[in-house]
């Protein structure tokens, strides 16, 4: 599902080497667990897992959306959430 970015506040995306898989699992996870606490607190909140852009072209694009706030999740973000 695909909200509109101005009724989104916070977009999540997670970063990772695609070549890593099991890195690339644990990123998504963090992610997924972090989504489901916010929309709990009813913060609306999306993860771009989307693979065809670079992080920094997806960035640039909710920037341009006036997305409210992006959280970047990398492999050590991953590990903090996960211990």
């Amino acid at each position: 599902m695909f909200l509109h970015p101005l009724t989104l506040q916070v977009i999540i995306l997670p970063i990772a080497w695609h070549q890593r898989k099991e890195e690339t699992a644990r990123i998504l996870a963090a992610a997924e667990k972090a989504e489901q606490m916010l929309n709990a607190a009813g913060i609306t909140t999306r993860i771009d897992d989307t693979d065809n852009y670079t992080p920094g072209q997806k960035m640039k694009y909710w920037w341009v959306a006036e997305c409210v706030c992006a959280v970047s999740y990398t492999h050590l973000r991953a590990h903090e959430t996960s211990t």
